[in-house]
């Protein structure tokens, strides 16, 4: 599962969005996003412009955009509004992986990267010169491909995604969502993945929640109850 569908999911249930989603374990291997982000601290532009993300084109006095988050070709203001709507997405994304720079990106991309799209967005109405307006744009490129990058091109192997209303929680099996309603869900195997990521759940006391449609007992004392 790529983070971006964790935009799009509500609980099948009560229809309750955004979900939660917790990551346990990527499919996406650690040197690849190691690259991704090697790519934007060195703020390497000939690098990101190779990979073509992101489609610019000039029209008039207004830049359009698309990458592969925003689909659609997209005057830049309501491109970098789409953009940091998706940015607040993250707000329900908790990485418990052992992947630790991964919370890194999480957080910097919340703040910093944030912070700088929402600058270069309040700065545009009152820019008139298109040169300086695509210099403005292409200062943060590094910015737009670390969100594409994290969002769209890394892959979760297993995880969970997680309706704060009802409590339900779906799991995240070999990269599929299994979001299905009750009565077709198994509980055998549903309850071998919590005891299987015991561990990383429990250390946010996720089991202590009263989950549904099933549940396992939090541990204790570092036994499996």
């Amino acid at each position: 599962m790529k983070i971006w569908l964790q935009e799009i999911l509500a609980c099948p249930i009560d229809k309750h969005y955004p979900l939660e989603l917790l990551i346990l374990k990527w499919e996406t291997i650690t040197e690849e996003i190691e690259y991704f982000w090697k790519t934007y601290q060195d703020k390497n532009i000939q690098e990101i412009e190779k990979e073509d993300i992101l489609k610019i084109s000039e029209e008039k006095n207004d830049i359009k955009v698309r990458d592969n988050i925003v689909l659609k070709s997209t005057s830049i203001v309501e491109y970098l509004k789409l953009i940091l709507e998706s940015i607040l997405e993250l707000r329900n994304v908790k990485d418990l992986t052992d992947v630790k720079f991964i919370e890194v990106i999480l957080s910097l991309l919340q703040n910093i990267v944030k912070e700088k799209i929402e600058a270069t967005l309040y700065a545009i109405p009152n820019e008139k010169n298109i040169e300086k307006l695509k210099k403005n744009f292409k200062d943060i490129l590094p910015d737009l491909y670390l969100i594409n990058k994290i969002k769209v091109d890394a892959e979760i192997k297993e995880g969970l995604l997680f309706c704060s209303k009802c409590n339900r929680w779906y799991p995240i099996i070999d990269t599929i969502p299994q979001m299905l309603p009750d009565k077709y869900r198994n509980k055998k195997e549903e309850l071998k993945f919590l005891k299987t990521w015991s561990k990383e759940l429990d250390e946010i006391n996720f089991l202590q929640k009263e989950l549904a449609p099933h549940k396992i007992k939090a541990k204790s004392n570092d036994s499996k109850n």
